[in-house]
């Protein structure tokens, strides 16, 4: 119960617009769903659209009123500036705002050593979780801005497993992750001013069966 007080609220969230990446499988799909109980609206975001489709159906049957509480998104991270963009306008449609965005969505290298690592893969891992999350937090951030509401960023860094996957060589993911701390320093320092909330790391771990989200939505 002492853990638990000291938990955001579940009951605080209730229409706080949700932007999710990486929505369409493992934790992003249970991130989705527990944010549907905490009464969240959620904008699940990924490129496999079928899946997308499957669960916001899951979430919307539960509705008693019949208002739309979770809408698929097609959106892939590792597009260029301009389709992400163009994108996260879209989504902010939706519902009319964004309060939330949860930066999800990541991939991992196949390769074991970084002798065996082609540019192609280096580029791959990195644009898809690194420069995607900056696109999207950038491109959310400033329609916060825009139209002076706050919110907040949240950036999903497995750093118990890249301990594990250094031991392994698996240099792309352990090298993005800590990528990723820098990047919220600096989304930190840069949109203080105007993102209210704070920016958040959620530590999965490599084990937790759940994944409570520790913060200030």
């Amino acid at each position: 119960n002492q853990v638990l007080n000291q938990l955001e609220p579940w009951s605080e969230l209730k229409d706080k617009v949700v932007l999710l990446t990486g929505a369409s499988s493992g934790i992003g799909r249970e991130v989705c769903l527990d944010l549907d109980k905490a009464g969240c609206k959620i904008i699940a975001a990924a490129r496999r659209v079928d899946r997308l489709e499957f669960l916001c159906s899951e979430i919307n049957s539960l509705s008693s009123t019949g208002i739309m509480l979770a809408a698929p998104f097609e959106l892939d991270v590792s597009s260029d500036a301009a389709t992400i963009q163009k994108a996260v306008k879209q989504a902010w449609d939706i519902f009319g705002k964004i309060d939330v965005l949860i930066n999800n969505a990541g991939i991992r290298s196949n390769v074991k050593t970084c002798l065996d690592l082609s540019e192609d893969e280096w580029d791959r891992v990195f644009r898809t979780n690194l420069t995607g999350a900056w696109l999207v937090s950038k491109y959310v951030c400033s329609l916060m801005r825009d139209a002076k509401r706050g919110g907040s960023v949240i950036n999903r860094s497995l750093v118990s497993i890249q301990i594990r996957l250094v031991h392994r060589r698996s240099p792309p993911l352990y090298t993005v992750d800590l990528g990723i701390t820098s990047l919220v320093r600096y989304l930190i320092h840069d949109s203080s001013r105007y993102v209210s909330g704070n920016i958040y790391i959620l530590d999965s771990g490599a084990t937790i069966p759940g994944l409570p989200i520790i913060s200030s939505l």
